[in-house]
């Protein structure tokens, strides 16, 4: 299964947010292989990027990818630890 976290860059989560997302990530996917993509550049990548996090530590046939609008990987290498995300 693909799942793509698309959201903005001055989102502000609530408490309940993780929940839910966690609860649709475990009833869509469960145990399931599935490959997460993610952004790393506002609020709303850095909370998706946590709950796929979460929910891969129960889960070890997810994989965490991140995707770039940018056309070099400069601009991450300079500025992020690359150990993240499992592809780029």
């Amino acid at each position: 299964m693909i799942i793509v976290f698309c959201g903005h860059s001055t989102y502000v989560s609530k408490p309940e947010d993780e929940k839910k997302i966690l609860d649709i990530l475990e009833k869509r996917v469960g145990d399931e292989p599935c490959e997460i993509f993610l952004g790393e550049y506002g609020f709303f990548d850095s909370f998706a990027y946590d709950c796929s996090k979460k929910f891969k530590e129960n889960h070890p046939n997810s994989k965490l990818i991140f995707v770039t609008p940018y056309s070099s990987l400069g601009h991450r290498k300079n500025t992020v630890n690359t150990t993240k995300t499992d592809l780029i």
